[in-house]
């Protein structure tokens, strides 16, 4: 039997050891002598003596201040009570403040600090409860003043997004504050990260009721957080959806052992490259210039590679060794709770930065080396139509440059210009010797046209036949190939192209997935791709494969089979479309057919072909089947109990075999199916079956 939500969430913070818990906001920041207007405070004072002695509910906190001073002997700590003692009346009993005369002189003392300070602490009301709910004890509670050493050794942080001033929508100032107190929150997680070390970073969460999940990366990266070892929630949902907020502390502490070893890891990483730079330069430091004249004068003189191209890769090699001898060092007990971490999260987008990992590793964006021979196709160069890219241009962006270079900004016009030459009839004349008569030929009935020209082109002659001077080949040789939107690819893949628009932000990347087919193989004159060759094509430069992995398709090319045993990327998943529907309804309540641009089922490949098919649904699709439901379903429908108890739906965010139709508690009553048909042909609901969740793959 599953346990409560409540209980599971208390036995989570148990098990991680999650005791101790801080919250963070400027709701709590306390009010000073300065604020207290003295004729209001003298109606205070007033006020009481008019009571004769019968204090009544105020007498607790009238005897905690004493007798009151006169507004001249004013002190801080006595504000702060009586500031406290207010906040408690606004939330907990409001209507005094219509009737009760003290209640009402005490409001109008705080009038000019009380603003959006009284909402704001009824907010933290709720966290502090759920603070109290997850540990049994009462959480610490700090001002946007406090210090990273106050904060080092809590388990737990709830932090204000915006820590800093009183904002008011009126304000002129208001985006300015808001991004000061954006960088002031920031800054006190990077100052409690650097004070905790050696020991580990707390958790954190972030919370906000003007902060959305679309602001959240900007403040991961700014904060330099690991995302291992934070979350957002806003104050709303921590307020009014108590399901989704102790999902999100139970995804976040559960994995605490997991993300502390992530942070040694990346630690130890950093460190080992500080240390294995010093070590490598020691020994570079050494070289003498007859050194260089000998890597110049035999290493290189056959191979025709620049000096400045052979010691780039001779320095990252060597350095690669010293990290290598550096990190091995690392006690394996780091790793250990890591790998034994048996609860992978569903495929989130766009956070996840494992595309734009694997893309800088299969191909860099460095250009020819300034002391290169002249301009030439390198193998591995990667090629895309103007025509693809294109789509993907920003307004900003300019037309491109005369000289295509692969670590420039690629400019695509919205709609590609004519090509200077069609190259398939291009091709089609060399083969013939009529390139001329191909070129202006009327185009050819539709059975005769060649076949439409690859998204994607890659060099895969060996870089020593396209050397100038010793070209062995009179043609170049290239492998075509497919692009497509990673989060619309019909079927997994091992390469990947990150493609940073002109003009764009790192983070607006197009991810695309690359299918190469060995069987479309294209010869093209080296003149055609040669340095400004390029610019009279369709195509244009925009990367280059790192050399495993020009050689592994150059290799499935020339014999034809799936891979060659070099260390490649394991294949990408591709996604599925989900609809959902209930029982006693004909129409689906959620559908992504046909208009999915974040998808919400995933289709994970353990191996490129074969069995070890694992689903997997996203955590926006939990929270948007919740609210499809209890929009569509009738008050009294059994799918309601279903999707409110979280436990039912939890372990769809675990990848699954495709097998397992119905992965959770509520089975049958909430099932998954693969559909083999339309989506307009699914059946509906049948026998006990109350919600039925069918995946179509894209086709």
């Amino acid at each position: 039997m599953m346990p409560h939500a409540a209980e599971a969430l208390v036995a989570t913070f148990e098990k991680n050891n999650v005791l101790s818990i801080a919250i963070v906001d400027d709701g709590y920041d306390p009010p000073d002598t300065t604020i207290i207007n003295e004729q209001r405070w003298i109606g205070f004072t007033v006020a009481v003596d008019d009571l004769n002695g019968k204090l009544g509910r105020h007498a607790k906190i009238l005897a905690d201040v004493g007798e009151l001073p006169t507004y001249g002997s004013l002190r801080n700590d006595e504000v702060r009570k009586l500031w406290d003692y207010l906040v408690d009346l606004e939330i907990g009993d409001p209507e005094c403040l219509k009737t009760d005369t003290v209640a009402k002189a005490l409001k109008s003392v705080f009038q000019s600090f009380s603003g959006q300070r009284i909402q704001k602490r009824a907010q933290l009301r709720h966290v502090e409860r759920a603070a109290r709910e997850a540990t049994g004890k009462e959480p610490e509670c700090f001002p946007s003043t406090a210090n990273a050493a106050a904060l080092k050794s809590f388990d737990l942080i709830f932090m204000d997004f915006f820590l800093g001033d009183e904002t008011d929508p009126a304000d002129e100032r208001l985006n300015e504050k808001l991004s000061l107190a954006q960088e002031n929150a920031c800054r006190l997680v990077r100052e409690v990260s650097i004070a905790a070390k050696p020991n580990a970073t707390p958790l954190f969460v972030v919370i906000s009721s003007l902060a959305t999940n679309d602001d959240v990366p900007q403040f991961r990266d700014s904060a330099e957080l690991l995302a291992s070892k934070f979350r957002f929630l806003s104050k709303t949902d921590i307020e009014k959806d108590p399901a989704r907020r102790d999902f999100v502390l139970r995804s976040l502490v559960s994995q605490r052992a997991a993300g502390d070893a992530v942070e040694k890891l990346t630690a130890d990483w950093e460190g080992s490259i500080r240390h294995a730079l010093d070590d490598m330069m020691k020994s570079v430091r050494r070289l003498d210039l007859a050194d260089y004249a000998y890597l110049q004068t035999y290493r290189l003189t056959d191979e025709k590679i620049s000096l400045l191209n052979y010691l780039t890769w001779l320095y990252n090699g060597y350095l690669g060794s010293f990290v290598e001898e550096r990190l091995a060092k690392t006690d394996a007990d780091t790793t250990k709770p890591l790998a034994e971490y048996t609860k992978p999260s569903a495929v989130l987008r766009p956070m996840s930065e494992i595309p734009r990992i694997y893309s800088r590793i299969t191909t860099t964006k460095v250009s020819d080396f300034g002391d290169s021979p002249a301009p030439k196709i390198w193998t591995g160069d990667l090629f895309v139509r103007k025509a693809v890219l294109g789509k993907y241009a920003l307004p900003e962006a300019t037309a491109p440059a005369d000289d295509q270079d692969l670590d420039a900004s690629v400019a695509v016009p919205a709609a590609p210009p004519a090509p200077a030459r069609d190259l398939a009839a291009a091709v089609e004349g060399i083969q013939t010797g009529e390139a001329g008569a191909a070129a202006d030929a009327s185009p050819a009935p539709k059975e005769q046209q060649e076949p439409e020209l690859p998204d994607v082109v890659a060099a895969v002659t060996p870089v020593c036949d396209l050397v100038p001077g010793r070209e062995k080949a009179r043609t170049v040789m290239l492998v075509g190939g497919e692009l497509t939107e990673l989060g619309k690819a019909k079927e997994a893949s091992n390469h990947l192209l990150v493609y940073d628009r002109p003009g764009g932000l790192p983070d607006q990347g197009v991810e695309f997935l690359i299918k190469w087919d060995p069987k479309w193989p294209l010869a093209y004159p080296h003149s055609a791709f040669d340095g400004e060759g390029v610019l009279g094509t369709d195509y244009i430069r925009v990367t280059r494969l790192r050399e495993l992995y020009a050689a592994e398709i150059a290799q499935s090319m020339a014999a034809d089979l799936a891979r060659v045993g070099v260390p490649i990327a394991p294949p990408f998943t591709r996604p599925l479309d989900v609809q959902v529907r209930i029982a006693g309804r004909k129409t689906p309540i959620l559908s992504t057919v046909g208009v999915s641009q974040r998808p919400y089922a995933w289709d994970l490949h353990k191996k490129k072909t074969g069995a070890g098919r694992e689903w997997v649904f996203s955590e926006t699709f939990l929270w948007d089947l919740r609210a499809a439901v209890k929009a569509n379903a009738p008050e009294d429908h059994a799918g309601l109990a279903l999707v409110d108890d979280l436990a039912n739906l939890e372990p769809l965010l675990r990848p699954f075999p495709t097998s397992n139709k119905t992965p959770n508690p509520a089975q049958p009553k909430l099932v998954v199916r693969e559909e083999t048909v339309a989506p307009t042909d699914v059946q509906k609901p049948g026998n006990n079956e109350i919600i039925v969740i069918s995946v179509f793959a894209i086709d």
